[in-house]
């Protein structure tokens, strides 16, 4: 879309480094069918709102307003149940959730930062290694929390077998460098990333970006395992909740 969109651009920085093959799609390409014959889409850190509408008519020229609109929604929608997978970033969450009815909630939502604070900290998170999108990791690890998001199963979801769980936030001492306003109440021991299977295909939800201005070496893996997983699955059909 034409918001602006700092994160993509860290994004797409990032796999030209490491050498990923990749296109940029815009809202008219999805619109009329770009994604066929991609493994993946990624979703950078944006909001819902933003994706969905884009601009508002009259705020700039006619050719840079509006966002995906419904029909956009419908084919990433057709993309994952067709065997695709999404994956959402931070604040981009929100639309993965809403628009798939997601059995995943977003636990800060709407929390004023006098509740809940944390402009840029290091966390620790506990990670499982036997995942396919954490392979390599370690079972203990940071993660670079900026403004970000923090997950947690809704309530008519506990015995949701298609949401995989593969890194929560530390239970106890959380908080490796920096402060966090509220995070014994809203953070500690919930989602930081999880896969959910949708259709053929799965979204992989991240509470943070584990490439924030591609800096944290220590989580890039995550985000390379996401690829890597997505085009097995295209050989091999999908294994979420496996």
């Amino acid at each position: 879309g034409y918001v602006s969109n700092m994160p993509a651009g860290w994004t797409r920085w990032l796999f030209e480094q490491y050498e990923f093959t990749f296109e940029s799609v815009g809202d008219a390409d999805i619109r009329g069918g770009r994604l066929a014959g991609f493994d993946v889409l990624v979703l950078s850190d944006q909001s819902a709102a933003s994706i969905i509408d884009g601009h508002a008519p009259g705020s700039m020229p006619p050719e840079y307003t509006g966002g995906l609109g419904r029909d956009g929604v419908s084919a990433i929608q057709s993309f994952v149940r067709q065997g695709g997978v999404l994956a959402a970033f931070d604040n981009a969450i929100d639309f993965a959730i809403d628009e798939f009815e997601l059995p995943v909630e977003n636990a800060t939502a709407g929390l004023s930062p006098r509740d809940f604070f944390i402009p840029g900290s290091l966390l620790r998170i506990d990670v499982d290694p036997s995942d396919p999108v954490s392979y390599g990791m370690p079972e203990e690890a940071i993660a670079f929390f900026v403004r970000s998001q923090v997950m947690r199963l809704a309530d008519d979801a506990a015995n949701h077998t298609d949401v995989d769980v593969f890194a929560r936030f530390a239970e106890d001492s959380f908080l490796a460098s920096g402060w966090a306003h509220g995070a014994e109440t809203f953070l500690a021991g919930q989602i930081a990333a999880a896969r959910v299977a949708v259709g053929s295909g799965e979204i992989v939800l991240f509470a943070f970006e584990p490439h924030f201005r591609g800096q944290p070496h220590n989580t890039f893996k995550l985000l390379f395992n996401v690829l890597y997983h997505a085009s097995a699955q295209q050989r091999t059909g999908p294994s979420a909740g496996n």
